[in-house]
């Protein structure tokens, strides 16, 4: 697979491909690659590297370099898909991340840009895929192998969909990854907060998604909800020094006027006025029930 035809298939922005197509094929990203290699070593996993290539690749405007290394990583890892004889849908729809981070950006910002870099190591490294509706990532809780569950922005998590989408994938990781055949599957979202049953009706989807996980911890503290809900960039990305003098990226949120929110869903409505009484949100972590 070429990287034109990466493109292609996850149907990435006309207004960003020619941009990634470019620098892809030329000597910068080829040097850049190499200094790549010697600073972090083939060993080392994309996701653990994803500091030093931010450093190698700066300065990056809207990061097109990020995005242009994580598809190279990704075309590597469609080669070792090939090997496992992984189904190419699986492939494209777990890569699809880069177009919808991308698409999320423009929506909130107005600016075609990936602001991902941090994350998609997951998607590359192949310890996160996307099964129909939800994602599910290889990671480890109490020192066990556990499968976490995300839920990608467009996806659809009507109780149907759910139990469908988490069949597929309690069938791929006994074929693929055996070491995750028998494990919890775990979430930790916004998604899970006890307090949206109060602000929510009983048919709600995420109220019925609640209802497949146990709930063993409530963070009410958490605002990552912000995010999500209102189609705002409530977090950043930002470059600071540490104790050490080095400079590291830190994620961290902005200032966050709640009376210049948007009310244009019940939802928005009824969590802004519920912030506004001094009420919080919050996010929740659960294990999946047997479905």
């Amino acid at each position: 697979m070429t990287i034109r035809e990466l493109c292609d298939a996850i149907e990435l922005q006309s207004e960003i491909k020619n941009e990634v197509i470019s620098y892809y094929d030329s000597l910068d990203f080829e040097e850049a690659l190499g200094k790549i290699d010697e600073a972090v070593g083939t060993d080392t996993s994309v996701q653990d590297a994803v500091q030093k290539v931010f450093e190698i690749l700066a300065p990056d405007d809207r990061n097109i370099k990020m995005l242009t290394y994580m598809l190279h990583c990704a075309l590597k890892a469609y080669d070792k898909y090939k090997q496992l004889e992984i189904a190419d849908d699986i492939f494209i729809a777990t890569m699809r991340c880069f177009t919808r981070f991308i698409g999320e950006c423009y929506a909130k910002t107005g600016t075609y840009a990936f602001d991902r870099g941090w994350w998609t190591g997951r998607q590359v490294s192949m310890k996160l895929f996307r099964i129909g509706e939800l994602e599910y990532e290889m990671t480890n809780w109490k020192s066990e192998p556990v499968i976490s569950i995300h839920i990608p922005s467009d996806s659809d998590i009507s109780h149907e969909k759910c139990v469908e989408s988490i069949k597929q994938a309690k069938d791929f990781f006994i074929k693929y990854f055996p070491d995750y055949s028998n494990c919890k599957y775990i979430c930790d979202s916004w998604l899970l907060s006890p307090t949206l049953k109060e602000l929510l009706p009983g048919t709600s989807r995420i109220i019925g998604f609640q209802n497949m996980f146990d709930i063993v911890e409530s963070k009410p503290d958490s605002e990552s909800f912000i995010e999500w809900v209102y189609r705002i960039n409530a977090f950043e990305f930002v470059p600071k020094e540490n104790d050490a003098g080095e400079v590291e990226m830190v994620y961290q949120k902005k200032d966050i006027n709640f009376d210049e929110l948007p009310e244009d869903t019940s939802l928005q409505k009824n969590i802004k006025s519920h912030i506004k009484a001094g009420g919080k949100i919050g996010d929740a972590f659960g294990i999946l029930k047997t479905v």
